[in-house]
């Protein structure tokens, strides 16, 4: 055997594998997150995970805070991580059809169909049938069509947003603030935008919505404040 077919067969054998563990381990941590606990125990044990897959420093480069949901989404399809279970089975797959002659029909198309699928724009949602009601997450696929909001302050003591709820992804939020004494100001996972206080206008902010709940307010008026969510597809 050349050792050229030979090594393309180990990491092919080894990615699969790794998939295999990075599923497995999330598996167990998920478990054990379950277990009554405080929120600090339960963010010390998905540290951990990050810590001996030797992914924290990746981690933090892309997240301000380790959070279960994000913790899952970076070490399942994050194409960032290399370590991530979406970029192991295109690896793996990637070696085998570098020796697809060395391997048997059952080998390869084992490897091929795990990882070929035809997946269209849009959002997508995976969840495990034993645990639907905690095991879930979603992903999104190609452009996906921003969602449009309408935000506005003033001109008296007054703040609106809509619509009320939203799924992840891309959103434009069109702001027009029409007071001199009170802003717009959205924060969120991810977000922090906001208008002036002194200052009437109109603005328009791109950004990406992520499951939580998410408020906008007056810096000014502590009464003007309000809250809508980001809900995950069922």
């Amino acid at each position: 055997m050349l050792s050229r077919t030979a090594d393309h067969l180990y990491w092919m054998s080894r990615y699969t594998e790794r998939a295999e563990n990075t599923a497995r381990m999330l598996d167990i941590n998920y478990q054990t997150s379950l277990l009554p606990q405080s929120a600090e125990v339960a963010r010390y044990g998905w540290q951990g995970l990050l810590t001996i897959s030797e992914l924290l420093p990746l981690y933090k480069e892309h997240h301000d805070q380790i959070v279960p949901d994000e913790v899952m989404e970076f070490m399942v399809k994050d194409e960032s991580n290399p370590s991530s279970i979406f970029s192991c089975l295109r690896a793996a797959r990637e070696n085998a059809r570098a020796v697809r002659s060395a391997l048997t029909t059952e080998a390869w198309e084992t490897q091929n169909t795990t990882w070929t699928v035809t997946i269209g724009d849009g959002r997508y949602t995976y969840v495990c049938d034993a645990h639907a009601s905690q095991m879930r997450g979603y992903f999104l696929a190609g452009a996906i069509t921003p969602i449009a909001f309408t935000g506005s302050v003033g001109p008296k003591k007054s703040i609106s947003l809509k619509p009320k709820t939203a799924l992840p992804g891309p959103a434009s939020v069109t702001v027009n603030d029409r007071s001199k004494t009170d802003n717009f100001h959205l924060t969120g996972p991810g977000v922090n935008k906001k208008t002036g206080v002194k200052t009437k206008g109109s603005a328009v902010w791109t950004v990406t919505l992520r499951a939580g709940t998410y408020t906008y307010r007056s810096d000014a008026t502590k009464k003007l404040r309000r809250t809508f969510k980001v809900v995950k597809a069922s």
